[in-house]
């Protein structure tokens, strides 16, 4: 996800986000929480972070309820089907 850097995603792991579809699954107080965390308000919505977790969970598994990628795995080449 665009905006989320190495320190960033350590922050979220802590709060125990680990997939694209919890993100994807956020509510505005979701968003908040978040942003008190890292310290920075509208930062969520700048980079839009809800509707890439929407695509990338999508990708990552077929539905928003995927298995957990690292970032670098969901913006790999697709693969061609069996």
């Amino acid at each position: 996800i665009i905006g989320i850097d190495p320190d960033t995603e350590r922050i979220l792991h802590d709060m125990g986000v680990s997939r694209y579809a919890e993100i994807a699954h956020w509510t505005s107080s979701d968003i908040e929480r978040v942003e008190r965390a890292l310290n920075r308000p509208g930062r969520v919505g700048l980079d839009n972070w809800v509707e890439q977790a929407r695509v990338l969970a999508r990708y990552a598994g077929g539905t928003e309820a995927g298995r957990p990628v690292q970032p670098a795995e969901a913006i790999a080449e697709p693969r061609e089907a069996a």
